[in-house]
């Protein structure tokens, strides 16, 4: 692995232990939605969970701007994606098929 700064380091423990994100985009008037149907800009805020007695500012938090795009399930990316969602969520495999999103982002 290549060397990362603390601050690298930091933000990937960060991404590892929170499975809960908002993704979210905006509409025709600059108004915020949580959609990628309607613009392919998205933006993805990872926040820590609360600790008793730290302030919420203390928070480790981190944005992340991207565009999501449609992809196919036949392909290589659609399956790589799949692979990685229920490697990280085990308990989804079995139930239904579908990941549940016809769009995944890729984040820049």
């Amino acid at each position: 692995m290549a060397h990362l700064s603390r601050l690298g380091l930091e933000l990937r423990k960060l991404l590892a232990r929170q499975r809960v994100a908002a993704l979210g985009t905006l509409d025709d008037e600059g108004l915020p939605l949580v959609t990628m149907q309607l613009r392919p800009a998205v933006s993805l805020l990872v926040m820590q969970s609360e600790q008793p007695g730290q302030p919420v500012h203390a928070l480790l938090r981190v944005s992340l701007r991207g565009r999501a795009q449609a992809l196919s399930e036949d392909s290589a990316a659609w399956l790589a994606t799949r692979k990685a969602y229920l490697v990280r969520f085990p308990e989804r495999t079995g139930l239904d098929d579908s990941l549940g999103a016809p769009c995944l982002p890729h984040l820049s």
